[in-house]
């Protein structure tokens, strides 16, 4: 029996709405990475290569034959925990989130994400390339929970939320879990074995509720409408907050939607 397996990524507040100051993160390649860019926030995709220095949490990704060093930020002493939980072995997919900076390693300093989060631990789903009977979602892959992205040099730390939103008192992953939960696949991407990831952004204004719900990176206008429909009717959050006000903060929210 083919299965149908809906993986969604977890979140990750990109843009405080904060009248200061608001922080745009792009994107990229790691060979992008290392070749062009010089200064900003990335979000990239990589494969694990090595844990330099467990107790810094710095390791490195590679990709296309490049790799950076990544260090991930310590908010707080699980952080060291979190990332021993992953168990992370050579070749798993990882989807970080940092600002780019030179790091030492080995008493020499390279190109790479400083204050960093890791987003996902992605499973890789298998493609078919002939799709015969498509069946009612069965599987639902989890997602890693994700912690709070905060700049720690050349930006006043005002300008970002105190804390973050939660989603019915939850994380993101309760979040993550209910749009699951509510998703369809539309009858005519089965049909036609149309898959693939549609990238959302979405803001969670001040008084909790979703807002300008926008498709970044489309696949196909069916799946496209479908991610759009669910993100747009969530319940509202208890929003984020800066000196104890309520403030908007923006999301981007990636959907993979795959036929196995």
């Amino acid at each position: 029996m083919n299965k149908l397996l809906f993986t969604l990524l977890s979140l990750a507040a990109i843009i405080s709405s904060c009248p200061l100051f608001a922080q745009e993160i792009q994107f990229t390649t790691v060979k992008d990475l290392v070749e062009t860019q010089e200064k900003g926030w990335f979000r990239v995709e990589g494969k694990y290569v090595k844990t330099y220095d467990k107790s810094k949490l710095l390791f490195s990704i590679e990709d296309e034959d490049y790799i950076i060093p990544v260090q991930l930020v310590k908010k707080d002493l699980g952080a060291e925990n979190r990332f021993e939980a992953l168990n992370l072995q050579k070749g798993d997919m990882l989807l970080v989130e940092g600002r780019l900076a030179r790091l030492e390693v080995d008493w020499e300093y390279y190109k790479g994400l400083a204050d960093a989060v890791i987003l996902e631990k992605i499973e890789m789903v298998e493609e078919v390339e002939k799709v015969e009977e498509v069946e009612k979602v069965e599987e639902v892959e989890e997602v890693e929970e994700v912690e709070e992205v905060e700049e720690v040099e050349e930006v006043d730390v005002l300008t970002y939320p105190e804390t973050m939103p939660f989603f019915n008192s939850g994380d993101t992953m309760e979040f993550s879990m209910w749009v699951n939960s509510q998703l369809n696949y539309p009858k005519v991407a089965k049909e036609n074995g149309i898959q693939g990831r549609v990238t959302l952004s979405f803001t969670v204004a001040k008084d909790g509720s979703v807002t300008d719900v926008k498709v970044l990176k489309g696949v196909d206008p069916s799946l496209d409408k479908e991610a759009v429909r669910v993100v747009s009717q969530s319940p509202k959050w208890t929003p984020a907050t800066l000196n104890g006000q309520p403030v908007a903060v923006t999301y981007t929210f990636p959907v993979i939607f795959g036929l196995k």
